[in-house]
């Protein structure tokens, strides 16, 4: 019978602070699984995350942040724009920023290894 290891703790980085507060959530869900590390017939061992994981998660959280706030103002402005001059209509600029930043995202996340099903809570917040 192995003797049991006394259960490690270690402080997990906090989020930075301009994550928006869906973000900040996220955050700590993901940095807590990324720290998990579980090993077959022992307990879970906690260990931090290296900086370039938690670099990838901050520009992809950065990125979802970006998507979410260019959605609400095209929400609020339409999905199209007529131009004053000559009438055309035109999609909306800021739908390429969404596009891109959600590319981006997908970019990191996958980078990290990550996927939905992953999640603590099973839920998605973008």
């Amino acid at each position: 019978m192995k003797p049991e290891k006394p259960e490690q703790r270690i402080e997990l980085p906090l989020a930075p602070s301009h994550l928006s507060p869906d973000s900040e959530v996220l955050w700590q869900e993901v940095v807590e699984l990324m720290a998990t590390h579980r090993y077959l017939g022992n307990p879970p061992e906690m260990i931090r995350p290296s900086p370039g994981r938690l670099a990838l998660l901050t520009t992809a959280l950065e990125a979802g942040d970006r998507a979410a706030q260019v959605r609400r103002q095209i929400q609020k402005d339409g999905l199209t724009s007529k131009t004053e001059t000559t009438g055309s209509i035109h999609a909306h600029p800021l739908l390429r920023i969404e596009k891109d930043s959600m590319a981006l995202f997908q970019r990191c996340w996958s980078s990290l290894k990550l996927e939905w099903h992953d999640r603590v809570d099973g839920g998605s917040t973008l």
